[in-house]
């Protein structure tokens, strides 16, 4: 209910009609970008480029420090395998003298001569 006052004819009271439901209307929005959301979409773009090279930088780190671990590994045992080698080699030559038939005229030795400073079968024994 309504009340109204009017000079000339006093107050009136009107019901107010039922409310009507208004329908409900759906527009089509356009997205528009301006220049500061295009800057926001830059820089998260930027953003995401900047994580995925530093990504992979690390993971050329790592494997590149992997890879020295291995070579340095590889290095090691090549040289143990060489010193073994070599081992075996002087095992090798040391038992052979031991069982060769030579080694009954090998005699020990009684005395030892040294060269002195001079020339020895044409060769100086002096430095240069």
């Amino acid at each position: 209910m309504a009340a109204r006052y009017s000079h000339k004819s006093g107050y009136t009271v009107t019901r107010r009609a039922p409310a009507r439901r208004q329908a409900v209307r759906t527009v089509q929005r356009r997205v528009k970008f301006g220049p500061t959301t295009a800057k926001f979409l830059g820089l998260a773009v930027l953003a995401i480029l900047a994580v995925v090279m530093l990504t992979q930088s690390s993971t050329n780190a790592t494997s590149a420090y992997k890879q020295t671990a291995v070579r340095t590994q590889i290095s090691q045992s090549q040289q143990d395998i060489e010193q073994l080698q070599l081992e075996a080699k002087r095992a090798q030559s040391l038992q052979t003298v031991q069982q060769s038939p030579i080694k009954d005229q090998m005699t020990p030795t009684t005395q030892v001569d040294y060269v002195e400073k001079g020339t020895v079968a044409g060769v100086s024994t002096e430095k240069p």
